[in-house]
């Protein structure tokens, strides 16, 4: 501990200057941390990486007819996508959906697709492959075991539930 009684005015100074740097270096280092903090906290449920990296290079879009609107979805990359692509380029598929927890409108697909299964948590606009014959059209929250196909774009300003309607609806998908 300095005693205050044998500090000069040049000391004093000297001190304050010293002071100075370390809350700037303090501040410096808590805006760091907090910058880290808010980036971690707001990686949503999406593996960012796996879709914004096959987004920018592929730019896969599938179209989706539902209720009278049109809407575009940006596939992931994995052999599911592929083999849903491959499926898409004999013409477009109709699926029938049922709801399912008041989350989600499922349907059965016409071939069986290969898996690629992880724990997901799922948000609206999310289009997921369930147990590789039943694709699945988020328009709520859900977490499971399922393979991303992809999402749907600019869902932020819609409200799937309502684009989707109440009760069984049948989605038509094509490339």
């Amino acid at each position: 501990m300095i005693n205050p009684d044998i500090l000069t005015s040049k000391n004093q100074r000297y001190l304050k200057y010293k002071i100075i740097l370390k809350l700037k270096n303090m501040k410096k280092i808590y805006f760091l941390l907090l910058t880290l903090l808010v980036s971690s906290c707001s990686n949503n449920s999406i593996n960012n990486s796996e879709f914004t990296s096959y987004k920018e290079e592929n730019h896969m879009k599938v179209n989706i007819k539902v209720n009278n609107h049109e809407l575009t979805a940006t596939l992931v990359n994995n052999s599911s996508t592929k083999a849903l692509i491959e499926l898409l380029s004999n013409g477009p598929i109709e699926v029938n959906t049922s709801d399912y927890g008041d989350f989600e409108k499922v349907g059965s697909l016409p071939k069986t697709l290969p898996r690629n299964d992880t724990n997901i948590n799922t948000e609206p606009g999310d289009i997921i492959l369930y147990q590789g014959n039943s694709i699945c059209f988020y328009y709520g929250y859900n977490s499971w075991n399922f393979t991303r196909l992809g999402k749907i774009d600019n869902v932020d300003s819609m409200n799937l539930k309502e684009v989707y309607g109440p009760g069984n609806v049948k989605f038509v998908l094509s490339i």
